[in-house]
């Protein structure tokens, strides 16, 4: 007699996160994911307790495949990135994103740890050194509600088919403009600027100048 195949907790959650990706959290079931990965129900009880256990376990693989889009290097801006990762996540994965943010009570949560996780990149960004942590925290917040506004609309499909090019764009021109008014109301502009100037002595030419596109 053939050895009857054995399933750990990786290949149950995976499993159970295809059905997340596809149908939703609610759509989950033992028998879903007993079929999904070829067997009855006794492993998904095996390895886990309950149903509620594997959708906490998928929230949390949900935020940590979000953070590593967001750590993807679409760009040289670091900054950027993180808004490009969002948008990408929320095109690749429309429900999953819903779920994280807009539908879960657990969203609250997942929010911030996103931002703090997402503070802690922006401060890679040699460009953004010049602001303090509040000023960081402000342009954070101001373009995390653009940011999750064309992902919402993007997961709703008003928004089909986007790019990352023009993803791209509207983020940069939309962080530029944020970015540089943060600088001109805390009178940082001089030092801010200085950044750039230095950059375009060293002839990089992937920085936007603060006066065409202030960053």
């Amino acid at each position: 007699m053939p050895k009857e195949p054995t399933y750990n907790r990786v290949d149950i959650l995976n499993a159970a996160y295809e059905i997340f990706r596809m149908e939703g959290l609610n759509a989950l079931s033992a028998r879903k994911i007993g079929a999904m990965v070829g067997a009855s129900t006794a492993p998904v009880y095996t390895c886990f307790s309950s149903i509620d256990e594997i959708k906490e376990a998928l929230m949390v693989k949900a935020f940590e495949h979000l953070l590593r889009y967001t750590e993807e290097s679409y760009t040289e801006d670091i900054f950027l990135n993180i808004g490009i990762g969002m948008l990408e996540f929320a095109k690749d994965y429309p429900i999953v994103y819903r779920t994280i943010f807009l539908e879960d009570e657990r969203g609250r949560d997942m929010f911030r740890r996103f931002s703090e996780a997402s503070n802690i990149q922006m401060r890679k960004e040699p460009s953004l050194r010049v602001f303090s942590d509040a000023e960081i925290e402000l342009i954070l917040n101001q373009l995390t509600v653009y940011t999750h506004g064309l992902a919402a609309m993007i997961c709703a499909g008003i928004i089909e088919n986007p790019s990352t090019e023009s993803l791209c764009a509207r983020l940069s021109d939309t962080g530029s403009r944020i970015i540089g008014a943060t600088a001109f109301m805390s009178g940082k502009w001089p030092e801010y600027c200085k950044y750039f100037e230095d950059l375009k002595g060293e002839h990089h030419e992937h920085h936007h100048h603060p006066e065409r596109d202030p960053r």
